[in-house]
């Protein structure tokens, strides 16, 4: 897991919405503007683990908006050392 941020990376600064209140839980629709991915594919992405999420006594899936800051950044990582 990705260390524990309080405040965008530099590198990030569009990332600084997400760390102005990191516990905020963000439904799929947010997440999935967040990601410009449709919601259908945030929701296959929790189901399979790739995109972490917490589940809720109702049964639906959210996220905190720090969480979805840390996958963006591993993602990048990872596409970077694919890149390298």
């Amino acid at each position: 897991m990705a260390p524990h941020l309080t405040h965008a990376p530099e590198s990030r600064p569009e990332l600084a919405h997400l760390y102005a209140r990191p516990n905020r839980l963000m439904t799929a629709l947010e997440v999935s503007r967040e990601l410009g991915r449709s919601e259908r594919t945030v929701r296959r992405w929790w189901h399979s683990g790739e995109l972490p999420a917490l589940a809720l006594p109702c049964g639906r899936f959210t996220m905190r908006a720090c969480e979805l800051a840390r996958w963006i950044l591993a993602r990048e990582r990872v596409a970077r050392g694919r890149n390298a």
